[in-house]
């Protein structure tokens, strides 16, 4: 830090917490001019979104952001895993249809859904 009067740089002499450990006072000595002076110096805890204006820090604040980001997260997995469950269910009814389609007289009184079975079903392979 520099010195209020000839802004030269200073020295600390003697540091102390006070006010439950939010405040450290500094008694500071000029090297040049032996200006003897204090300050005071307090942290400020600070959240800066994304506009860029300062805003004092507030527990509950963070605790309520976390939350809905993590229910937006759910909702997305959510979601997708409904997307994937109607899809999957999707391909399986067509597939079911398929498979149906491609019954044959024959095979569908011997209970078999491919031609393979039947043939092995008559006896020829």
């Amino acid at each position: 830090m520099r010195c209020p009067s000839c802004a030269a740089p200073t020295r600390v002499v003697v540091a102390e917490v006070s006010n439950h450990g939010s405040t450290i006072r500094r008694r500071r000595r000029c090297s040049a001019c032996d200006l003897l002076f204090t300050t005071l110096e307090c942290a400020n805890l600070v959240t800066v979104p994304q506009c860029g204006v300062r805003v004092p820090f507030s527990r509950w604040s963070v605790i309520t952001k976390v939350r809905t980001a993590a229910q937006r997260h759910r909702q997305v997995i959510d979601s997708a895993a409904h997307r994937e469950r109607t899809r999957s269910q999707s391909l399986g009814v067509s597939l079911h249809h398929h498979l149906a389609q491609r019954r044959t007289p024959e095979s569908s009184e011997l209970g078999a859904t491919s031609p393979f079975s039947l043939a092995s079903a008559s006896g020829r392979g």
